[in-house]
């Protein structure tokens, strides 16, 4: 709606001034004859006889009797409203662009993914776990008799086979977790496993330490002393 009304103004403003421009444009001279202080001229006076073949001259007319020359008709420059509306409507109507909103400084960064590893080269096997060496536990109590005329016999076996066989002993009044995981009714009881950390055979009471050699050797396990 402004720019229609900027339009209507103009339009008024350009007829405004052609009718000034017409009106100073009409010869001066009319507005001089039709106006009443203009002055007549004079009546011619009567020739001599010896002047009558002459052309009588008539007299000169005055400078109120000459037309006067139009003037130059002012160039009238339209008002700078016009002049610069003018040219805006004829100027074709700039499209709009799309314009991504700029991003706030406060918004919090985007997390980034996680570079994906390089295809790795296939690693070598991690080397096997050393061998694990047979055990011999015996789950018992300090103060029951056959429980002690075990303990030297232990004692010999962890001197004897040291590196070869790992000899253990728990109270199981001091140890009552281990008494459970093995499930243990009488001492003393003598658990015996192999190289693979498995129980392959077990006994109950006093057992001499050749019998003890001898079981590890029907499960292929060879203790040689040293």
């Amino acid at each position: 709606m402004n720019r229609i009304w900027k339009a209507v103004i103009v339009i008024a403003l350009g007829l405004a001034i052609v009718a000034v421009v017409g009106a100073k444009s009409k010869p001066k001279a009319r507005s001089i004859a039709l106006s009443p202080t203009a002055v007549a001229p004079s009546a011619p006076e009567p020739t001599p006889v010896g002047e009558a073949t002459a052309p009588a001259a008539g007299p000169a007319p005055s400078a109120a009797a000459r037309p006067a020359a139009p003037e130059r008709m002012p160039v009238v420059q339209p008002p700078s409203a016009a002049r610069d509306t003018a040219p805006q409507l004829q100027q074709p109507k700039p499209q709009p662009q799309s314009v991504n909103p700029p991003t706030p400084t406060n918004a919090p960064a985007r997390p980034q993914a996680a570079p994906k590893p390089a295809d790795a080269l296939p690693s070598a096997p991690p080397p096997p776990p050393p061998p694990q060496l047979p055990q011999l536990i015996e789950l018992g109590s300090k103060t029951c008799v056959p429980c002690k005329m075990m303990a030297p016999i232990l004692e010999e076996l962890r001197r004897d086979y040291g590196g070869q066989l790992e000899v253990m002993f728990y109270d199981i009044y001091e140890r009552r977790d281990m008494a459970e995981a093995y499930q243990i009714r009488v001492i003393p009881t003598q658990v015996f496993l192999g190289g693979e950390g498995k129980e392959f055979f077990r006994h109950q009471g006093f057992y001499p330490k050749e019998d003890i050699i001898a079981r590890f050797r029907e499960h292929g396990i060879t203790l040689e002393s040293k």
